[in-house]
């Protein structure tokens, strides 16, 4: 199940016309000393690892990748050891909506316009439903001494239905990149 969700979260954010993206931040973070950081969980096994469920870690590894990289552009450093300035996590979910709507048609004749009137015709009634995905993306920045959630940026958008796959690394990237965009906030 999780693997549906996060393919449909990157199909939202890759097939997308529009990515809505939000960012919230502790004002009281000073984030100007912040140079290294780590990821809060262990990031998936590199690429030809064997085992069942490695779409699903290709994905989270496309994600760890694009946050990687937009850090990385933006000056920070990824550490393996030691205690990082922050920590970086990720989670990514996507829910159906379905609008529903009537509208009440009538084709005929008639005379009239307070009193009685003469129809001829048909009324029909017609009710038109649509459904769609909406995917959302969270990239979490927690402060590594406190271990407190100081920041956080979301990017959501609509899914394709007809083109629900993975997309490829640069359109992940380049969402991730609107997501971090105000990362770290400025003072």
């Amino acid at each position: 199940m999780r693997l549906f969700v996060v393919l449909c979260l990157l199909s939202a954010l890759g097939c997308s016309k529009s990515l809505e993206v939000q960012s919230d931040f502790d004002p009281a973070q000073d984030f100007g000393g912040y140079k290294t950081y780590k990821w809060a969980i262990p990031t998936p096994p590199k690429a030809g690892y064997d085992n069942p469920f490695d779409r699903q870690q290709k994905v989270a590894r496309q994600v760890v990748t694009a946050v990687n990289l937009v850090l990385d552009d933006k000056g920070f450093k990824l550490i393996e050891d030691g205690t990082p300035d922050f920590l970086v996590g990720w989670h990514g979910s996507t829910t159906s909506t379905i609008n529903v709507e009537r509208a009440t048609v009538y084709y005929g004749y008639g005379w009239g316009w307070y009193g009685p009137s003469m129809m001829m015709g048909y009324g029909r009634d017609l009710t038109y439903a649509a459904e769609w995905k909406q995917g959302t993306l969270v990239v979490d920045i927690v402060d590594g001494e406190r271990n407190e959630l100081v920041w956080r940026g979301m990017g959501v958008a609509l899914v394709d239905a007809d083109r629900m796959q993975p997309v490829g690394q640069d359109y992940l990237n380049q969402a991730v990149f609107e997501i971090l965009k105000k990362f770290p906030p400025k003072s």
